[in-house]
């Protein structure tokens, strides 16, 4: 359309016996194209919006379940560590020392905050008077 416009115009240049209906037609049919030629532009621009905006959505909430899966995993290997370490520490108390009170149960705790290489002999090595007096001390 905009060549057509184009060449009418080119010709009105160079044929100045056109009407002037014919002249006003023109004119209209170039402004309507321009202002079509603009509306199609800000609608393409639109639409790149908010296409931009899903696809950025979209790689957001797969980045965001990556990174959720990883923290989960983390997590779950975190816990399950310390799980492993409560059960170990309360299998090796119970081995020694029979049925656990509450003075055994409170040192748990601080018993898994040292690594196994540090609990293990401690745990196979004092007597629970020991035992206890240490970790009372830390508390």
């Amino acid at each position: 359309v905009y060549d057509m416009l184009a060449i009418l115009d080119a010709r009105i240049k160079q044929n100045q016996d056109l009407e002037e209906d014919d002249r006003e037609l023109i004119m209209q049919l170039s402004q309507i194209y321009q202002q079509r030629l603009e509306l199609a532009t800000e609608l393409g621009r639109q639409e790149g919006i908010v296409q931009g905006k899903e696809e950025g959505l979209v790689e957001g909430k797969q980045e965001g379940l990556v990174q959720g899966l990883v923290q989960g995993k983390e997590e779950g290997l975190v816990q399950g560590r310390q799980n492993e370490r409560r059960s170990m520490v309360t299998y090796l108390l119970c081995s020694r020392f029979g049925e656990l009170d509450q003075e055994l149960l409170d040192i748990i705790e601080p018993l898994m905050a040292l690594s196994p290489e540090e609990f293990i002999p401690l745990l196979l090595q004092l007597s629970r008077l020991e035992l206890l007096a240490r970790f009372r001390e830390r508390n």
